[in-house]
């Protein structure tokens, strides 16, 4: 195939470049100047268009496009002129870059903007990434990624010596290429924003949490009652095993419109009204600094399991957990506030498991294996009864590239609760990177009795018996 100029203005025809109908582009196993490249051809362009819109040059361009349309995934009509492409005076294609107006040498230019932008990606969400709101239109998202996709994909700059900046361009382009695929697609783009509204909620809850400790905590210097021991041990559990997320949180900025509230916002702020109101009240019984009486000390009982028993009705665990922790410190010996206690305890746990989970498992599909770590460990911590939980955990570390013996571990503690397919093959692939072949070998025996029709199941024991035979 000769050489593909765009038109020069020629009378020629110009070449017309077009995605194959149908072609499933992921097992064509692009490299990441190919993918850019198909990345860019939306709908029929012309090769001169390509060049503009890909920004790359055309001896670069060139074989890209033709291994692309070898490889049918793209088709080409027009005819095809070889004739080379004008060269700007005083220049060439290989000619050393001497140079900028400004005076700064192009390497160490573009090495500052590499290192600036892979500073300013940190905690940043994929909104924030491409320089757009959360209410951009598709367009906008697409002209957005294309301005940094130009001056961020490798391929730009392959005529420079970047060194070490070169890998950051590499991760800063992958990065900003997610967010467009994301972005860009409807269903995607509408689970981030899930995903991100979790983060805010979740963030929103340390907030919560930590002014319930110190109320609690205030109610036991203002009835003189220090740290407790044996039964009262209670005031102990979950509750105070709940922390924080080691991570950044990306937060996504919405805008609430000043008229016609939505109802679920509106259902939140009565929420939020009544979180107050039984804030005020709590502060109101934490008044008193010294015990009273027997018959108010009933009274008392009373007020705090009415309160509790309304946090419990709304599923406010949180509100229910923090009035019950207030009311043993006050009255310590109850066993009514102690079942209350631990019941609304596990259940907040339970709930919080839930919502580290989900999160976690958004993170595993998005290839970001350790942020998922790190949601998936709260998640073990406050539910180590839950197989799915222990089971994504232990996959986590495989592809963080943690410790595989943790793995191990996370993965017979799911199998001892329920034996999934799932969990064997977990179990399998840490036993692989341990060295542990044989171990590994009868992990993904029991796997394929579980799920016999998995072809991953089986491939991985053709490879296991050809590894253990050797």
């Amino acid at each position: 195939m000769g050489n593909m100029r765009h038109n020069g203005g020629g009378q020629e025809s110009p070449v017309l470049l077009s995605r194959v109908p149908g072609v499933d582009v992921r097992r064509l196993k692009l490299s990441s100047s190919e993918g850019f490249v198909f990345s860019q051809i939306q709908e029929t362009v012309t090769f001169g268009q390509l060049a503009s819109l890909s920004d790359l040059p055309l001896e670069v361009l060139n074989p890209i496009v033709q291994r692309l349309i070898s490889m049918g995934a793209l088709s080409m009509s027009g005819k095809v002129r070889s004739i080379p492409p004008p060269v700007g005076p005083g220049t060439t294609p290989s000619s050393p870059a001497r140079g900028n107006a400004d005076g700064q040498h192009p390497v160490e230019k573009r090495k500052k903007e590499i290192s600036q932008f892979y500073l300013f990606m940190e905690g940043k969400n994929y909104y924030e990434l491409l320089g757009v709101s959360p209410t951009a239109s598709r367009a906008d998202i697409r002209q957005a990624y294309f301005v940094l996709s130009k001056k961020f994909h490798p391929d730009s700059a392959f005529t420079l010596d970047l060194g070490d900046a070169k890998s950051r361009m590499e991760i800063i382009f992958r990065t900003i290429t997610r967010a467009y695929e994301v972005l860009s697609n409807k269903e995607k783009r509408a689970e981030y924003d899930e995903y991100i509204r979790e983060e805010l909620d979740l963030l929103e809850f340390q907030e919560r949490l930590a002014e319930a400790q110190e109320i609690a905590e205030e109610a036991a210097r203002q009835t003189n009652q220090g740290p407790r021991t044996g039964e009262l041990a209670l005031v102990e559990t979950e509750l105070g095993r709940i922390r924080p997320p080691k991570i950044r949180p990306r937060p996504l900025r919405m805008r609430m419109r000043p008229l016609g509230i939505p109802a679920d916002v509106r259902e939140k702020l009565r929420g939020q009204w009544s979180r107050e109101r039984a804030g005020r009240a709590l502060l109101n019984l934490l008044k008193s600094g010294k015990r009273e009486p027997v018959e108010s000390e009933s009274r008392r009982l009373l007020e705090y399991i009415d309160m509790a028993e309304k946090a419990i009705a709304r599923e406010n665990h949180l509100e229910a957990v923090t009035v019950l922790k207030v009311a043993l410190g006050n009255i310590p010996d109850n066993d009514v506030l102690k079942k209350m206690y631990e019941s609304e305890s596990r259940a907040l746990s339970s709930s919080m498991a839930r919502r580290y989970t989900k999160q976690g498992k958004y993170e595993l599909r998005a290839g970001e294996p350790a942020r998922a770590l790190e949601h998936l460990r709260q998640a073990v911590e406050l539910d180590r009864r839950n197989p799915e939980v222990l089971q994504l955990a232990a996959r986590a570390v495989l592809e963080s590239g943690g410790w595989p013996q943790e793995a191990i571990d996370w993965a017979k503690e799911a199998l001892a609760i329920s034996e999934r397919a799932e969990i064997y093959a977990v179990l399998g692939d840490a036993c692989i990177m341990m060295g542990q072949l044989q171990e590994a070998n009868e992990s993904y025996l029991k796997a394929a009795k579980l799920d016999p029709d998995n072809k991953d199941y089986k491939r991985k024991l053709k490879e296991l018996k050809k590894r253990l035979k050797g």
